[in-house]
C-alpha cells in the first residue's frame, strides 16, 4: 500500500506541472528522445556523458533549446551552440561511438611540457611549486626529456609522446583536459587569475588532467545547481571511476559563486531537480535563494588537498597515503639535503622502481639511519677506548 501511495503522489505531481514560458520541449528526431520538458537552465546528454570529448548536450534556456558539444576539458564556459537538429542526425546514422571511461596514465606517471615563455617568474614557481606538492600524492610527474631517459621508457606516457601541455593560450581561464587523452599534447590552460590563490589552481587543474573529476559532481553530494557558469559537464552527476564518499572540503570542489551549494531544508516532502531534471519528474527546480550560505562556505578551497582528494588518488592509481615520503623522486630530492648516505640506501633499495606500498623505500630509509646511528656509536666507543688507552699508558710511568 506504501509503495502504491507513493506511486499515487509521483502521477499526481507529474500531472500537475505546468511548464511555463522559459521551458523548452525536445524535438523527436526519430530518436525516442522527444517530447520532454526541460526548465530553464537544465541540460541533458544525448550523446555520450559528461568529459568523454565528442559528447553533446542539451540545454534550456530562457525557452531556447540549443546543443553544445563537450571537448572533454574541464573548467571551460558554456561551448558555442550547435544546430540540434544537426547533432540528433548525425547520431541517428552512427557518427559517435559511446565514449569509454576516462582513461588513467600508466604506471601512474603523468608526463608534461611546461611553455615557460607564457609565464612570469613568479608565475613559473607557482606551478613548480605546484607539481612538488603533486608529487606527495604518490605519483611521479616527468618532462619529456626525464620520460625518454627513463629505462621503462616506452611504457610511460604513450611512449613518451603524450603529455600535459601547460601554457596561457587563454590569459583568462582556468582548464584542463580530463584524463589521459591520448593524443600528444593536451591542453592545461593557466591564464592570470589562475595564480592569484597561489598553487591550489593549479593542483586542481593537474588533477583534472589525472582523471579527477569536480566533486560537486559525486553522485552522493546533496547539492542544488542553480546557475551553470561554465559548460554543463561540469555539473552533471557523474559516476566516478571509483567510490568515495561526498567531500566538501575537497580542492575539486567550485565555490558557492559558481552556482553550487547546499540548499535549505524543504517541508514539503518534495526534492530539488538535479542539474539534468526536469519539474516534470516532480521536483523544485532551484535558484540562488534556495542556499544554505552558511552550510556552502567551505566551497571552494584552493589552499590544499584535503584526505579526501589523497585518498581518491590512492584509489585511481593505488599509491600508499604515505604523505611526503609518498614518492621516490621527491624523497630522493629531500633527503638529498641530509647527506649521500640516504641517497646511497635508496639507490640499493627501491628507488629504481616505482613500488605501492613502499615499504622496501621505507625500509631501506629506516637501514640508512640504522647504519648512520651504529657509525656514531663505534665512533664514541673508539673514541672512548683511545682515551682509555692513553690514560692507562699515564699511570704506568
Amino acid at each position: 500500500m506504501r509503495v502504491f501511495a507513493l506511486a499515487v503522489a509521483f502521477v499526481a505531481a507529474v500531472d500537475a506541472f505546468k511548464p511555463d514560458s522559459n521551458s523548452c520541449v525536445t524535438e523527436e528526431a526519430g530518436l525516442g528522445l522527444g517530447g520532454e520538458y526541460m526548465h530553464h537552465k537544465q541540460a541533458k546528454y544525448v550523446i555520450g556523458e559528461p568529459y568523454a570529448a565528442g559528447s553533446y548536450y542539451r540545454y534550456c534556456f530562457k525557452g531556447k533549446l540549443t546543443c553544445h558539444r563537450d571537448a572533454g576539458i574541464a573548467d571551460l564556459p558554456m561551448p558555442k551552440a550547435e544546430n540540434c537538429s544537426e547533432v540528433l542526425k548525425k547520431r541517428k546514422l552512427g557518427y559517435f561511438v559511446d565514449p569509454q571511461h576516462t582513461a588513467l596514465w600508466p604506471h601512474q606517471t603523468l608526463c608534461y611540457g611546461i611553455k615557460r615563455d607564457d609565464f612570469s617568474d613568479s608565475e613559473n614557481k607557482i606551478i613548480d611549486d605546484g607539481l612538488t606538492y603533486l608529487r606527495t600524492t604518490g605519483l611521479t610527474f616527468l618532462t619529456l626529456d626525464e620520460c625518454k631517459a627513463a629505462p621503462n621508457a616506452d611504457k610511460l606516457c604513450g611512449g613518451c609522446v603524450d603529455y600535459v601541455h601547460v601554457n596561457k593560450k587563454d590569459p583568462n581561464r582556468c582548464s584542463a583536459r580530463v584524463g589521459w587523452a591520448k593524443i600528444g599534447p593536451q591542453p592545461l590552460n593557466l591564464g592570470t587569475p589562475c595564480f592569484v590563490v597561489g598553487k591550489g589552481t593549479v593542483v586542481h587543474e593537474f588533477l583534472h588532467s589525472l582523471g579527477v573529476f569536480h566533486e560537486h559532481t559525486n553522485p552522493s553530494a546533496n547539492l542544488i545547481v542553480h546557475d551553470m557558469q561554465r559548460g554543463a559537464q561540469n555539473y552533471l552527476p557523474k559516476a566516478q571511476a571509483l567510490y568515495t564518499d561526498y567531500d566538501s572540503h575537497s580542492i575539486m570542489h567550485y565555490p558557492q559563486v559558481r552556482g553550487v551549494c547546499i540548499p535549505l531544508a524543504r517541508n514539503d516532502g518534495k526534492r530539488w531537480c538535479g542539474p539534468h531534471e526536469s519539474k516534470s519528474l516532480g521536483c523544485v527546480e532551484p535558484r540562488a535563494k534556495d542556499c544554505d550560505v552558511e552550510a556552502s562556505k567551505p566551497f571552494g578551497q584552493r589552499k590544499k588537498m584535503s584526505q579526501g582528494d589523497f585518498a581518491t588518488i590512492a584509489n585511481m592509481y593505488g599509491c600508499a597515503k604515505t604523505g611526503k615520503n609518498a614518492t621516490i623522486d621527491f624523497l630522493r630530492n629531500k633527503l638529498a639535503k641530509k647527506g649521500a648516505i640516504h641517497n646511497a640506501a635508496l639507490e640499493t633499495g627501491a628507488a629504481k622502481r616505482f613500488d605501492k606500498s613502499l615499504a622496501k623505500v621505507n625500509k631501506a630509509r629506516a637501514d640508512a639511519k640504522a647504519a648512520k646511528k651504529a657509525a656514531k656509536r663505534a665512533a664514541k666507543r673508539a673514541a672512548r677506548k683511545k682515551r682509555g688507552k692513553k690514560g692507562g699508558k699515564k699511570k704506568a710511568k
